[in-house]
């Protein structure tokens, strides 16, 4: 099986070749408490992904490891109303 090239602008479906080439390890930050509203992350193929943990069949964004690392900075920051 020849693997498929990610398009940084879309969203992976699991039925889609993005996660054809590896088992994705899937975590949660420790911070989480349990039942709230995360998200977890895993690296697949050189990106950051990220998928709501309530919904794990669901959409899943795939991200470079810079914009990943931009987007936490700002919510660190506090650059996007989380509330």
């Amino acid at each position: 099986m020849t693997p498929h090239r990610y398009r940084e602008t879309s969203v992976a479906k699991r039925s889609q070749p993005f996660f054809a080439t590896s088992k994705p390890n899937w975590r949660k930050s420790h911070h989480s408490a349990q039942g709230a509203d995360c998200i977890e992350v895993a690296d697949i193929a050189g990106r950051c992904a990220v998928r709501d943990s309530k919904d794990p069949k669901g959409p899943t964004l795939a991200l470079t490891p810079s914009t990943w690392a931009a987007l936490l900075s700002q919510i660190k920051s506090g650059g996007h109303d989380l509330a």
